[in-house]
């Protein structure tokens, strides 16, 4: 075989050939007048030595004003341009292949047998058993690593999976005929437009998405299940996020606080603690007696796994005489080793109590949260209590623990971060009042 290219069934209005075109282009003139104004099919053709044709219709149609006679393909100004081209060369690639496969088990294969097989591959009805779509190789991954991944990372990839699908769907991708080898440079700008413009998703989310593909493309790549490397060039771009955050000010009015409905007392001790040691929800959902640990001296550590990803580390918290006072208070000497210390409740529970108390300890200075959504900026304003959660008080332990001088390795020997940038980006809040003093301080007169 010498080529393979698509054509246009009748480009032309009835009467026009090609010498018309011709005349028209060598006199500079444009031929959009001549050209049909009736949808028309697209031809996929093969060409042989001694001139022999294999003509096969693809079942896609266009207007020929949309297509250019020179790429022979479909001139971007059409809506849907993208995915039918990416349709014709999906075709194009897999009538190679398949081309390929046949002459190599029978060099005498004719050309109506040739023709059949086209067919067949438009059709989509040729088996494939030599290599399995993207969507079974992904479910693959991830049943494979449930026993291994956090419960949350395999929710996660589950979710990708599914707007994967949603994407192929609304991009009229047969599932079956879309494998590891198409994740490219196509897929990623018709997968990021269809995340932004359909679905609305934050750069942040669809920078999550893309390093999953990319960590399960590599996985896929080492089990020699494809051998392309585009998806390595995927741009991943993120925009800083707010760091919700108490300040000085903040924790002592919740300090203060006197709340007199029992599930808010519980709620105030539950977060107390956690600002006064930093860690995880599901690290204080397990917190049980045995764990608290009483040294010689009388102070006192909290032993806990800590797990991110696949990876548990055991640390040893110090327990500062705040945190100690909360442990007294919930009467943690007279339970049994394998009592929960802490009274806290589901996550949604929690969240929503710690916005009610830090509603009534009067945390309601105005936040921006600012989102960007492809090349659009969108900003949201609260009360900063309607943004607080659990995972505030971590990044409050972070941010009140170096402004009082806490050094960078001993907050991530607390936190488990392995990248410090990691922990300064999402869990550092600076104070406005302490830089605002910091930069008068600087310039002020000699």
């Amino acid at each position: 075989m010498k080529s393979i290219s698509f054509y246009l069934s009748k480009p032309f209005k009835e009467g026009v050939d090609w010498s018309d075109v011709r005349t028209l282009k060598k006199a500079g003139k444009s031929i959009a007048k001549i050209l049909n104004d009736r949808s028309t099919t697209i031809i996929l053709c093969l060409t042989f030595t001694g001139r022999k044709l294999i003509r096969v219709n693809t079942h896609e149609k266009i207007m020929p004003i949309y297509w250019s006679f020179d790429s022979k393909s479909v001139k971007p100004n059409m809506h849907g341009s993208l995915e039918l081209n990416d349709r014709l060369q999906f075709l194009k690639a897999e009538v190679t292949r398949q081309y390929r496969k046949a002459i190599t088990t029978n060099r005498n294969i004719t050309l109506p047998q040739i023709k059949l097989l086209v067919e067949s591959v438009l059709a989509d009805t040729v088996p494939d058993f030599d290599r399995k779509p993207f969507i079974d190789c992904f479910k693959e991954f991830i049943e494979e690593r449930k026993p291994q991944m956090n419960k949350l990372t395999t929710i996660k990839y589950e979710s990708i999976l599914n707007v994967i699908l949603k994407w192929m769907e609304t991009r009229n991708i047969n599932s079956k005929h879309f494998y590891c080898d198409n994740v490219d440079e196509d897929f990623e700008f018709s997968f990021k437009n269809y995340l932004i413009e359909e679905r609305k998703i934050t750069n942040n989310t669809i920078a999550k998405y893309l390093e999953s593909i990319r960590t399960f493309m590599r996985v896929a790549r080492k089990r020699g299940i494809h051998n392309t490397a585009a998806f390595e060039d995927f741009a991943i771009n993120r925009t800083k996020r707010e760091v919700i955050w108490l300040d000085e000010d903040e924790l002592g009015k919740i300090i203060k606080y006197a709340p007199t409905e029992t599930h808010l007392k519980r709620t105030k001790l539950a977060l107390m603690f956690m600002i006064y040691t930093g860690q995880r929800y599901l690290d204080y959902k397990k917190m049980k007696r045995r764990s608290i640990v009483v040294n010689a001296d009388g102070t006192m550590d909290w032993e806990l796994y800590q797990r991110k990803g696949t990876k548990t580390a055991k640390i040893s918290i110090p327990l500062v005489k705040q945190a100690v006072d909360i442990l007294i208070e919930l009467g943690f000497e007279k339970m049994q080793p394998d009592d929960y210390v802490l009274p806290i409740p589901c996550n949604q529970f929690m969240n929503r109590s710690i916005k009610d108390l830090c509603e009534f300890a009067g945390i309601d200075s105005e936040v921006t949260i600012i989102r960007t959504v492809g090349s659009q900026r969108i900003e949201q304003h609260f009360k900063k209590f309607q943004v607080i959660s659990c995972h505030t008080a971590r990044k409050t332990w972070v941010s009140l623990s170096m402004q009082r001088g806490l050094g960078m390795d001993y907050l991530t020997s607390v936190t488990g971060h392995q990248n410090p940038k990691v922990l300064r980006a999402s869990y550092l809040g600076l104070s406005e009042k302490a830089r605002r003093e910091a930069i008068n301080d600087a310039w002020k007169e000699k």
